[in-house]
């Protein structure tokens, strides 16, 4: 999936990336900005009436031009996706009543303010109008299925999680596998992000992360999808705290690769 953000000023050029929460478009980036401030926080709070925990489709189109296409994962009614350009998608959504979501939070590299309600159509999809910034636009929403509730991904009864962090993550299985993501943000212990593998492959990766009480001992595991899929699994104990950062290691496993390291470091 491909991000490209177009520049109000004709001087600039196209920027591109690359991000599972969709293709993003927006012809007046630089007068949409200055809606919400760039360092925005958002602290978890459970909507009273959340969606279905699940994959959901959301498309908003604008008459000026701007778009977003994407299948979202939300987690009691709230979906953090990220990528290390700075694309951040922080968004709640809810009922209103059995046929009416409100969908609000931020979207988009700036990120810009949403707010849209919708309606239940015969086809099962919510559509209706809304604000992205100052621009008024339509959503189209739909619930695709309930992957999130893979066993790999469920919390175990005993852990617990932040409600928000946003961590880096470095994985090193000797000279066999190496990656690292970069500003990845967590809600509840869950996200989903998007990244291009050294082979040029598109991969898909859904991670969580729990705890044990105190949070002196952890678990990251999850899935990254692409042709084909591998788990990770790895165990991590506090080290110690670097600039205000939580600074974890541990060792695991990815896919079928024994003893891989982890150095990760959480913002909380």
């Amino acid at each position: 999936m491909i991000l490209q953000l177009k520049a109000s000023s004709p001087d600039n050029a196209d920027a591109k990336s690359v991000c599972i929460d969709g293709t993003f478009s927006r012809v007046d980036t630089n007068a949409a900005s200055t809606q919400v401030d760039p360092g925005f926080v958002r602290i978890y709070k459970k909507p009273d009436k959340p969606v279905e925990d699940g994959l959901w489709g959301i498309e908003v189109s604008c008459p000026s031009g701007g778009k977003f296409n994407g299948n979202l994962v939300f987690l009691q009614g709230r979906h953090a996706g990220s990528f290390q350009n700075g694309f951040a998608n922080d968004l709640t959504m809810s009922y209103v009543s059995d046929g009416k979501i409100l969908l609000n939070g931020y979207l988009g590299p700036d990120p810009i303010a949403v707010d849209f309600t919708a309606i239940k159509g015969a086809d099962s999809k919510f559509t209706g109008p809304g604000k992205w910034g100052s621009t008024s636009c339509i959503t189209s929403i739909q619930f695709i299925n309930n992957e999130i509730h893979h066993p790999i991904l469920r919390a175990p009864a005993a852990s617990t999680t932040f409600d928000r962090e946003t961590d880096n993550i470095e994985i090193k299985c000797g000279n066999t596998w190496y990656n690292s993501f970069k500003d990845i943000t967590f809600i509840r212990g869950l996200a989903s992000f998007g990244y291009f593998s050294k082979t040029n492959y598109l991969v898909t990766a859904q991670l969580r992360i729990t705890y044990e009480q105190g949070a002196s001992k952890g678990r990251l595991y999850g899935n990254l999808m692409s042709p084909d899929t591998d788990v990770i699994d790895i165990p991590f104990s506090y080290s110690q705290t670097v600039q205000g950062q939580y600074l974890y290691t541990g060792w695991g496993t990815v896919g079928n690769i024994q003893n891989c390291g982890l150095t990760l470091y959480s913002s909380r």
